[in-house]
């Protein structure tokens, strides 16, 4: 309860780089404090969720009517490969807009958030090669 420390672990959590550091920053928290909040276990799956998007090549996430959007990078060449088997794999879940800036919007209406971050860090994974099937 400590302000110090939340403003300690928030910074800590602000600053994660990769997948390991997050896992890494989880398990010092647990240890340090027990079970997470849900407002910190969120916090940590955002972070990773910057990570993967960052690596993959995504400006920016938005959500719009229900979607959760991602704009890749102009000019970005993405796996169609990939792209395929996502849309094939969630059929209505996930949507593809080719062109200049590419953009992917997975609907979410009615997951919540632990479904939403599992669906999200599984297609980005995917899409990085880092998982072999959605």
């Amino acid at each position: 309860n400590d302000p110090a420390q939340k403003v300690e672990i928030y910074k800590k959590i602000a600053a994660i780089t990769d997948l390991a550091e997050a896992d890494e920053v989880e398990a010092e928290i647990e240890d340090r404090f027990g079970d997470l909040p849900t407002a910190v276990r969120n916090l940590l799956e955002i972070s990773r969720l910057k990570v993967l998007a960052k690596k993959l090549g995504i400006s920016g996430v938005t959500t719009e009517r229900g979607d959760l959007v991602a704009r890749f990078l102009p000019g970005l060449a993405l796996d169609a490969d990939r792209i395929a088997t996502l849309l094939v794999n969630y059929k209505g879940q996930v949507r593809f807009q080719p062109g200049r800036q590419q953009i992917m919007r997975w609907r979410t209406t009615g997951l919540g958030s632990a479904k939403t971050w599992q669906l999200l860090k599984n297609s980005l994974l995917y899409l990085l090669g880092e998982k072999k099937s959605v």
